[in-house]
């Protein structure tokens, strides 16, 4: 069965409404992340932790998961690469397989080494079983880049239990995030999944393994009371963060059924935002740097895609989810 799960974001609204991102006076800040990385602790990365994390330090980044496969690289010996304008949070990707079907959880926050793939007898049920074995741990599970290997979809993100996280825009060059062969686009799944009754958040990562071509492709925005990992965690829980390559929302605002954007302009940048809803439609069209749209009161969901006709967008987490619209 479809697990359906009620979902009330940041703010009680009288109308029902959640606002994954929506600002607070003063109180929070936004941090930039990657959360998927690999370094020559894995067995396909070709940089050294440290070099990892001093390239994410320097391109402007405040947080980094360092993210081996089933290996846990031990962020405390690079204590010396972080302070209080960057956090390191430890990590794995736990790397299975199902069937010859590529099953990869991410496990951010963790501390138990001896975390072990869990195995499984189908794509659903390697994915529950890591999700599992990722919460037992202590951690949060991301489930990772869906295409990849055309390993899993929205009817196994549907029936996962304990788990709200999956990568809609993944860097790396063979994860099919645009979808192929018959097969929809990572965008298309998250639609799928939340017309349908569930919840789910889109992350962006770098999915990074080579220094020289892979970084600073894909990121989080995280909107957060101070940097540090259990703020950072919380508000993924929350799903206060938004998914960017590029294009930089300065705010987000859901008041009294409306939502209002702030992008930043960059020079030579066309701003267009679509507004879409239940199935994937658009519901609304704005160009331009201040994009303001009223909700429907019918749809389920509805979640902004801004774009800058140079290739980049950002992708917000939904800015209403009705249970039963």
């Amino acid at each position: 069965m479809t697990e359906r799960i009620p979902f009330i974001s940041l703010l009680a609204l009288a109308v029902m409404l959640a606002g994954p991102a929506c600002q607070r006076a003063g109180s929070d800040h936004w941090f930039r992340g990657n959360l998927h990385t690999h370094t020559t602790n894995s067995d396909d990365g070709d940089a050294s932790p440290e070099t990892a994390v001093n390239w994410y330090r320097s391109h402007g980044y405040q947080f980094l998961a360092i993210t081996d496969h089933n290996v846990l690289t031990a962020v405390e010996d690079l204590r010396g690469l972080s302070d209080g304008t960057f956090l390191l949070i430890p990590g794995m990707e736990v790397t299975d397989r199902a069937n010859d079907i590529p099953i990869h959880v991410l496990a951010l926050g963790l501390r138990d080494g001896t975390l072990k793939p869990a195995g499984g007898s189908d794509a659903l049920g390697c994915l529950q079983n890591n999700v599992t074995a990722v919460r037992a741990a202590g951690a949060v599970p991301i489930m990772c880049h869906p295409n990849w290997g055309w390993a899993y979809g929205s009817e196994e993100l549907l029936r996962v239990r304990d788990c709200v996280f999956f990568e809609v825009l993944n860097a790396h060059p063979g994860v099919n995030n645009a979808g192929g062969n018959g097969r929809p686009g990572t965008e298309q799944i998250w639609d799928d999944v939340l017309s349908r009754g569930k919840k789910l958040y889109g992350f962006g990562t770098d999915d990074m393994h080579a220094i020289a071509t892979y970084p600073g492709k894909s990121w989080v925005m995280v909107r957060a009371p101070e940097l540090s990992e259990k703020a950072i965690l919380a508000a993924f829980e929350k799903g206060d963060f938004y998914v960017s390559t590029g294009v930089v929302l300065e705010s987000i605002r859901v008041r009294r059924a409306k939502v209002r954007l702030r992008i930043r302009a960059e020079k030579g940048a066309t701003l267009t935002t679509l507004f879409i809803g239940s199935g994937g439609r658009i519901l609304g069209r704005v160009t331009g740097p201040s994009p303001a749209f009223k909700l429907p009161q019918g749809e389920r969901y509805v979640r902004a895609k801004v774009t800058d006709g140079q290739g980049r967008v950002a992708l917000t987490q939904p800015l209403i989810y009705r249970e039963n619209p």
